[in-house]
């Protein structure tokens, strides 16, 4: 299976993750600020324990923006790494000193071992500076300036640390939010050309109309997904994994990559291309299939040709289920004629497009 089309079929889950973790990451916030103003309470394995929470909480965080690309850069990401490892760290430093000071020393006390408060404090400036690096603001509001690592406190770190995650977790959430929904289940980037969001559209007003006509499966329609971003467009067209398609828009002809790993889809496929004018780049057997696709095409590709492989192979397999509810008098004439199999569904698509055409006054 290829990785590119691993990546986007993987996309639209891994950025439901990192939205769903956005909610988390500010309880973990809320916590570790109630922590640090219980000041007359014991340094205990609460406080560890919300240290290991926030590291598993870097960890997610990481792992899906590995896998997205999108919205971050590459050094965006080296940061999260940084970010994760340091916290790790901080999260084995509270539980050594929740060991060693628990049940016997306040959270307003000074840490009175120095390399205790000295493998603190390095920590928590390593932190503060890898964060800074992508919001431009420090977190550290007590260390240096209310206080001297030898009077430093556990509730001064607490309150320090926190901050400093306070300010990742804005910068996070900004850039999470900076994607933007355009069309029902398309999602555009602040740098997506006028193109790639009006491809996105036309396969959105597509598909809408095909899942009302009962064409697809419903976890395959539940499944649909496009992302677009600067000239491509990333689309997830099943829920079948690596099941995608990705686009890159040109300013005369537009490059779509189908993979499936359905050789009896692809040959539907190409001929819908052919038929539409669309002309086949590269076929690799069950895996791919490159289609150029000229600028005055775009409507009939992603109106008339990409949504029509979403659950093909179960039209296929059983046209009745699926053609039946709206196409009864296509389906029996086209069988009288003797059609069946690919060729059935490939001319039952055309008349479903022409028909999608005429009752918006296309045709």
């Amino acid at each position: 299976m290829s990785k590119k089309a691993l990546l986007v079929w993987r996309l639209s889950d891994d950025l439901k993750a990192l939205n769903e973790l956005i909610p988390e990451g500010y309880k973990l916030e809320a916590k570790g600020r109630e922590l640090a103003t219980r000041r007359e309470e014991d340094i205990c394995y609460e406080d560890s324990n919300w240290a290991n929470d926030l590291a598993e909480w870097h960890d997610n965080v990481l792992r899906y923006a590995r896998d997205t690309e999108v919205p971050f850069t590459k050094g965006e990401v080296d940061v999260m790494v940084d970010l994760y490892e340091t916290s790790a760290t901080i999260a084995g430093e509270g539980y050594g000193i929740a060991h060693y000071y628990g049940g016997g020393h306040k959270r307003s006390e000074p840490i009175t071992t120095y390399a205790d408060v000295y493998r603190l404090t390095r920590r928590l400036r390593n932190y503060n500076n890898a964060q800074m690096k992508i919001t431009g603001r420090s977190g550290i509001w007590l260390l240096d300036r209310a206080m001297t690592e030898e009077n430093y406190t556990f509730s001064a770190f607490l309150n320090d640390y926190t901050s400093c995650f306070h300010q990742f977790l804005n910068w996070l959430n900004q850039k999470i939010g900076s994607i933007r929904e355009v069309a029902p289940k398309v999602y555009a980037t602040l740098d997506a050309t006028p193109l790639t969001i009006r491809i996105g559209m036309l396969w959105s007003e597509a598909v809408g109309e095909y899942g009302e006509w009962n064409l697809y499966m419903g976890e395959d329609f539940r499944s649909l997904f496009a992302l677009c971003k600067a000239n491509n467009v990333e689309f997830r067209v099943g829920s079948s994994v690596g099941h995608a398609t990705h686009v890159d828009a040109g300013v005369l002809f537009a490059t779509a990559e189908y993979y499936d790993t359905d050789e009896f889809v692809h040959e539907v496929f190409t001929r819908l291309c052919e038929f539409y004018g669309c002309a086949i780049l590269e076929h690799r057997e069950e895996e791919v299939t490159i289609v150029r696709i000229p600028r005055f095409r775009v409507e009939d590709f992603f109106q008339g040709v990409l949504p029509f492989v979403t659950s093909m192979d179960m039209r296929i397999a059983e046209p009745e289920v699926y053609w039946a509810k709206h196409f009864q008098k296509d389906l029996d004439e086209l069988r009288e004629e003797g059609y069946e199999g690919e060729e059935l569904e490939f001319r039952l698509c055309l008349k479903a497009y022409e028909r999608f055409k005429s009752e918006r006054g296309m045709a």
